[in-house]
């Protein structure tokens, strides 16, 4: 894991008070952009869970499949399943 994930912190962003960034978008750092991350997460949950994407341009779906090359492993995914 890189010190992004460990740390919890990307400097220069977050709220006023130097509130976390949310752990979503630190992983995007690591691992590519939001929604590829929020989608591999969810391909990750077994069956019967899937996603549903409604990409509005060509550049949104090669983002959306840009979720099939991210893997997350069991680290990354407790790790993100503690933003609840």
């Amino acid at each position: 894991m890189s010190s992004v994930m460990e740390y919890g912190r990307i400097p220069g962003l977050g709220g006023p008070d130097g509130d976390p960034v949310p752990r979503l978008i630190m992983a995007s750092v690591a691992f590519g952009t939001p929604t590829r991350i929020a989608l591999a997460w969810v391909l990750g949950q077994g069956f019967p869970t899937f996603p549903l994407i409604g990409p509005r341009s060509v550049a949104e779906l090669r983002d959306c499949l840009g979720a099939l090359d991210v893997r997350l492993g069991p680290h990354e995914v407790a790790w993100l399943n503690l933003e609840s």
